[in-house]
């Protein structure tokens, strides 16, 4: 069965990144800002979580959560056992996962592709970067003025019928301050500490996303859960969903250019071979650390190319086979990550 996955916070929430303190100019600063989405691999933490406690598989003690002797085998086989992307995962009767979208009610919204308000043009001549020939580009915005370093690449949402929010609009700044606490356990009072979560600013605005399940796990009642590393506290709710793609709800709201372009709806991990597949990228890029199951080590850090990217193609081939790249990587898109759409050229219909 499919189904959908609204997750409403019930507090400012907070997803960390690879930073946390820093010693600066003689002080002890800390200093911690708040992802917009967390990470898939919590998503997934969390819906496991929650199914074991559906199925009466997990209890809650006060010295944490475990699974009784008598239920290991069940739950090994409802969730799985292994989690090592890229090398081992068994996920048991979770099928899939799809990205992190936000919903209002009555808009699915993705992030924005990056080349908002921007027309890549090719040039007259040749260029060389790195010992390689190829054709310039330029940026333009708005059709008329060169991009340069001083613009600013759009950061905000789009809705599966066309609709741009600004992130500003969706994603509140709520600042904490925090104690005195020195890095190495004491505490100073010439310290600082300040942390950014995010509050939303719709008050209906919700983290929403597509599960596949099989047929053993049962449907989730409405119920509170902990998301991310800082355990910021959501309700969530599941209804019933189409068979549909959710990604491909947006192929009809993304705006065509001159070239093929692929624009990534989920994080993604690209090999550097296959980066030289596009002509020209608008790309953000985040690390990436998992810690493996029952080891407990964390996995060694890799860069995701983050959501919203945009990457062009010379030809729809080479496009296709970009593509193509990204899906080889199946662990990360049965888990949400790799997953993009590909728009074909204007002048390629």
């Amino acid at each position: 069965m499919r189904y959908q996955i609204l997750l409403k916070p019930l507090q400012p929430f907070f997803f960390g990144g690879e930073h946390g303190f820093a010693k600066d100019e003689g002080y002890d600063r800390y200093y911690s800002k708040s992802e917009s989405f967390p990470q898939q691999t919590h998503l997934l933490g969390m819906l496991r979580k929650t199914v074991m406690f559906n199925e009466s598989m997990l209890k809650a003690y006060p010295k944490g959560d475990f699974v009784p002797k008598v239920s290991r085998g069940r739950a090994k086989t409802i969730v799985g056992e292994r989690f090592n992307l890229g090398k081992d995962i068994d996920l048991g009767k979770i099928v899939s996962i799809s990205p992190l979208f936000l919903d209002d009610g009555e808009r699915l919204y993705m992030q924005a592709p990056l080349d908002i308000g921007l027309e890549l043009r090719k040039r007259e001549g040749r260029s060389c970067y790195n010992g390689k020939e190829g054709t310039p580009y330029i940026l333009y915005q708005n059709s008329c003025k060169p991009f340069t370093a001083k613009s600013y690449l759009y950061d905000g949402f789009l809705s599966h019928d066309g609709k741009l929010v600004k992130k500003e609009k969706f994603f509140v700044k709520c600042i904490q301050d925090g104690n005195k606490k020195h890095y190495s356990g004491g505490t100073n009072d010439e310290a600082y500490y300040k942390r950014q979560a995010y509050i939303f600013g719709p008050k209906d605005l919700k983290f929403s996303f597509f599960v596949e399940l099989g047929d053993m796990i049962k449907p989730i009642p409405k119920t509170i859960v902990t998301l991310g590393a800082d355990k910021s506290k959501f309700t969530l709710s599941m209804r019933e969903s189409t068979k549909i793609e959710s990604g491909e709800l947006f192929r009809g709201a993304i705006s065509k250019s001159y070239q093929h372009k692929v624009v990534l709806t989920g994080d993604t991990l690209l090999s550097e071979e296959t980066l030289k597949f596009s002509s020209f990228y608008l790309a953000y890029k985040q690390p990436f650390r998992y810690k493996a199951e029952y080891t407990f080590k964390r996995s060694e850090r890799v860069y995701l190319a983050k959501r919203g990217s945009v990457f062009y193609f010379d030809s729809l081939e080479i496009a296709t086979k970009f593509v193509e790249k990204i899906d080889s990587f199946k662990d990360y898109k049965t888990i949400g990550y790799n997953h993009c759409i590909l728009i074909r050229g204007e002048n390629h219909v």
